[in-house]
């Protein structure tokens, strides 16, 4: 449930509206593959509580940041000219 919780807070604040059609499966398996490895807190806290609030979708913003650095690296053409 914490993965489904997880990638509708993100489809829903608009944060993959910068990917073609065709990257939305992979990136968002991807994230929340990261969220697992890196901050598992997230998840669990999730499962545990079953309570989405202010404090978890800050933590998902932040990790989402964090992962866009990697996932831009890897994807050059979604990276933006300054």
């Amino acid at each position: 449930m914490a993965q489904q919780v997880v990638i509708l807070y993100v489809a829903t604040t608009d944060k993959l509206n910068f990917l073609e059609k065709e990257d939305i499966k992979e990136f968002y398996n991807d994230f929340v593959s990261f969220i697992e490895v890196s901050h598992p807190d997230i998840m669990l806290r999730i499962s545990e509580t079953e309570v989405f609030d202010d404090e978890v979708a800050k933590r998902i913003d932040d990790v989402f940041d964090e992962y866009m650095e990697a996932f831009l690296a890897e994807h050059m053409e979604y990276r933006q000219e300054d």
